[in-house]
């Protein structure tokens, strides 16, 4: 039916004038940019052997692996002193210096079921996890196999046996050296980065009307985007504060660059308005072949459907169809 519609100028006309607000263009701008980030500055880093040992050195606490020591333990609980609770622990105590099993004693008189179901083991623990008292006597043990005397906690009086041990270790400078490297190569790129982000910040206020000394600094190519509304502006420049600085009037009316804007830790842009669009409302030339389009859409549609209605008031009146599918190509 689209061949058989034909939209007249006054047609056109008339839509436009009570569709206009459908025509308004949104201001849009493309922007330079030069942006910076901490990576664009590592390779450029160099470190020497010496400030590598000398922070491995400062830092020694990063690659020690405390003390750790495996040990079980029989608990007689008692939130107080209690001398008959001491005595049976005093009694159980004789009975492992005696030759008895310490786990099968465990078993039999420990308040810490859980543990004791495992011969007393508590798994491994280093310093500043069990109660002082506790981890005063456990770390005093010497050897493997060690008992301690009755030591009162605030949970009970307890026997403690040492089981095994995990000494301190600390990792060779060997062993992190590439670690440290790249450590020291950002803590020197972070200083390097705010050097050249102040530098930045005063060359891009200094000479507000071009990006190249900023470039220049930052050792960056300057950058240009495609035209953009804020509603759809590419990701590099999608940032709040850049869309707010992009499409202020300081920037678009005075021509200036814009300060420093983070994108986050370590990466900054600074950007300027390559191109300015304004606000419009398209004119009929601009937009009269999609209004035709969709005018001839509209009708066509509006036609189909009045043929098919007639089509089944015919069917349903037992009229000959024939002639009236002729009409149409049928697929």
């Amino acid at each position: 039916f689209v061949d058989q519609v034909n939209i007249s100028d006054d047609e056109t006309l008339d839509f436009y004038q009570s569709n206009i607000s459908q025509f308004d263009t949104q201001q849009k701008v493309s922007l330079s940019y030069v942006e910076l980030v901490l990576d664009d500055l590592l390779s450029s880093i160099e470190v020497t052997d010496d400030e590598l040992a000398e922070y491995y050195q400062q830092n020694l606490f990063d690659y020690r692996t405390d003390e750790e020591r495996q040990a079980a333990h029989i608990l007689f609980e008692s939130a107080d002193e209690d001398d008959a609770i001491a005595t049976k622990a005093e009694e159980v105590l004789a009975k492992i210096q005696a030759g008895e099993n310490f786990a099968e004693l465990a078993k039999t008189f420990s308040s810490d079921t859980f543990s004791a179901e495992n011969g007393g083991d508590l798994g491994w623990f280093g310093k500043g996890i069990m109660d002082p008292a506790f981890e005063d006597a456990a770390f005093s043990l010497a050897n493997k196999g060690d008992v301690s005397g009755v030591v009162k906690s605030e949970f009970g009086y307890h026997i403690i046996k040492l089981t095994d041990v995990k000494p301190e270790q600390v990792n060779s400078f060997e062993n992190v050296k590439q670690e440290i490297s790249l450590k020291v190569k950002t803590l020197k790129a972070e200083e390097r980065f705010y050097e050249i982000s102040q530098r930045i910040s005063e060359v891009a206020f200094e000479v507000p009307d071009n990006l190249d000394e900023v470039a220049d600094l930052a050792g960056k190519s300057i950058s240009t985007t495609d035209l953009f509304s804020r509603a759809n502006a590419p990701d590099v420049v999608s940032n709040p504060n850049v869309l707010s600085s992009a499409f202020s009037f300081e920037l678009i009316e005075d021509a200036v660059n814009s300060e420093v804007i983070e994108l986050g830790r370590n990466h900054i842009i600074v950007v300027r308005v390559a191109e300015h669009e304004p606000e419009r409302t398209k004119t009929i030339e601009e937009v009269k072949e999609q209004i035709q389009q969709t005018l001839a859409a509209q009708s066509a549609q509006q036609a189909a459907r009045d043929w098919a209605l007639e089509l089944k008031e015919a069917l349903v009146n037992n009229e000959d169809v024939n002639p009236k599918l002729a009409t149409l190509e049928l697929s």
